[in-house]
């Protein structure tokens, strides 16, 4: 390992110990990701490593949230109908 990379290292291992003594949450570490314009590149990464069955179960899970969303919309709108709010 040359100078240069050594004294990457030091600065990396310094980054996550702050964030480690800092207690970085994941929403914060998210915000970080996209503050840095790393969003793109940290989900293809993060999907290329990943088994394909954590990646189905995760996609099932949004599809379930993203349609309770859609129902609970939906109920809403029909109580603000029936109301006569319309």
């Amino acid at each position: 390992m040359n100078k240069k990379q050594l004294i990457e290292e030091e600065k990396l291992g310094m980054i996550i110990e702050l964030c480690d003594d800092i207690q970085i949450d994941g929403q914060t570490m998210e915000y970080v990701i996209r503050a840095l314009g790393m969003e793109e590149q940290m989900l293809r990464q993060l999907i290329m490593n990943s088994p394909e069955s954590d990646i189905k179960d995760l996609l099932e899970e949004k599809r379930l949230i993203s349609d309770k969303r859609l129902s609970d919309n939906v109920l809403n709108d029909i109580v603000y109908l029936e109301r006569g709010l319309a």
